[in-house]
């Protein structure tokens, strides 16, 4: 469930990670945004690769470079993401927005955002947490469904138990972006 197993063949049930990050990406470019980072865990991940991914599709689609300068994929905790992001805001030709793969980069994106006063950043979190919708600006997340990867794994795993011997299944489940205020902040003139 949410990753497909290393070395060995098993149903698996996942969000739509590659196509939630160009959702949220894309969002980001609609409002005008160019310079926009990407905030991760390293890229052996499998769903900071496919966030990636996604990230680089909506940019490169739209016409706009990929700045590795704005590309982080060594935040793998909070304060990690916290620091990452301090340092992409102190760059002279920093982000308007960015897009955080992950809930705890999400975390440490938001820590700093605020703690540098730059909360007209526009940033769209790839995860929903506790509490996004309490923060100023709100924050704008990709959603996946937790309860509806469960109940599918679920669903695969009393197939097999009830005799099912047919092939591998992959269930790739869709995600949803919830507009809150901070993916819709515009860049500064």
């Amino acid at each position: 469930v949410d990753r497909p197993p290393i070395q060995f063949e098993a149903d698996t049930v996942v969000a739509d990670n590659e196509g939630g990050a160009r959702l949220a990406t894309d969002h980001l470019i609609k409002h005008g945004h160019r310079r926009i980072a990407f905030v991760g865990d390293r890229l052996h991940v499998y769903t900071t690769r496919l966030r990636y991914q996604g990230y680089r599709a909506a940019m490169v689609q739209a016409g706009l470079p990929v700045d590795e300068r704005l590309v982080r994929v060594d935040a793998t905790g909070v304060q990690d993401s916290a620091i990452a992001m301090s340092q992409l805001l102190a760059l002279a030709s920093g982000p308007t927005a960015v897009m955080s793969a992950n809930h705890r980069s999400s975390l440490g994106v938001v820590r700093a955002l605020h703690q540098n006063g730059r909360t007209e950043v526009a940033h769209v979190s790839f995860d929903d947490f506790v509490g996004a919708e309490s923060l100023t600006p709100p924050v704008t997340a990709v959603y996946q469904d937790p309860q509806r990867m469960g109940r599918q794994a679920a669903a695969l795993l009393f197939d097999r138990i009830d005799g099912d011997t047919g092939p591998f299944r992959r269930i790739q489940l869709p995600v949803r972006l919830i507009v809150r205020g901070s993916g819709e902040l515009p860049p500064p003139d």
